[in-house]
Parts: structure tokens; C-alpha cells; sequence
């Protein structure tokens, strides 16, 4: 399973280089560039709580609880950048993020809290549970 997550993150990886390089369609491409770097990054904490690492780095745990709500917004703009001939990315778009951006500042307190008490929240499991569903 690890080979199969990593040769994604690889393949990801990869595909954002070509998406960037090229010099047709810059804007869908950046777009899907964006989108296919939080799948990869989203892998890779797959990769860690599968690897059961979240004790060792526990600073990663909670942040697979935020990157999906990225994928709905860069999909949104990337089929507006492709079905609209002049699309422009602006201020208003960021209004799309606003879900990512309130459960991240629910989140911040957790983030900038320190390792020990990651560790212990990861350890008590039934705390984990009742956190995944209040939020």
C-alpha cells in the first residue's frame, strides 16, 4: 500500500513539473498544478498515518483534516479557467476558500500547540473521535 501511495506522490510530483513548464493555458494549468500538489501533499500524510510517524512528527496530524477542503474550490476554478474564454483569477474567487479558511482558524490553537499535548490527543483515541465529529 505505501508503494502504491508513494508512486502517486512521485506521479504527482511529476505531473505538476510538466503542468508548470508548459506555456500554453497558464492559468488552468497553475490551477491544476495547485490541486494536484494538495493531493500529493494529502498523500503524503496518508503516507505518515499509515507509516504510524504521527508520533514521531506529530505537528502533521489535523492537517489532513483541512487540505480536502481545497479540492472543491480548485475544481470549481479549474473548470471556470477552462469553460470561460477570459477568465481571471481575482479577489472574489477567495471567497471559495472561506470553509478552508474558518476551519483553519479553528484549528490554529491546535497547531501552535506543542508536541506533548499532539501526542497525548493522539494517544487518547476516543478524544480523537469525538474532535473528528464536533470539529
Amino acid at each position: 500500500m505505501e508503494a502504491i501511495l508513494i508512486s502517486g506522490i512521485l506521479q504527482g510530483l511529476a505531473l505538476i513539473a510538466l503542468l508548470l513548464r508548459n506555456g500554453f493555458n497558464k492559468t488552468p494549468n497553475r490551477i491544476l498544478a495547485a490541486l494536484v500538489l494538495i493531493l500529493s501533499a494529502h498523500l503524503c500524510l496518508i503516507v505518515i498515518d499509515v507509516k504510524d510517524l504521527l508520533f514521531e512528527y506529530p505537528h502533521f496530524s489535523r492537517l489532513s483534516w483541512l487540505l480536502p477542503l481545497c479540492y472543491g474550490p480548485l475544481i470549481l476554478l479549474l473548470t471556470q479557467s477552462i469553460v470561460q474564454s477570459h477568465f481571471l483569477l481575482n479577489k472574489k474567487h477567495l471567497g471559495y476558500f472561506l470553509p478552508f479558511a474558518v476551519y483553519l482558524i479553528i484549528l490554529t490553537p491546535y497547531f501552535f500547540s506543542d508536541a506533548s499535548y499532539k501526542i497525548a490527543c493522539l494517544t487518547q483515541r476516543d478524544k480523537v473521535f469525538e474532535a473528528d465529529l464536533a470539529g
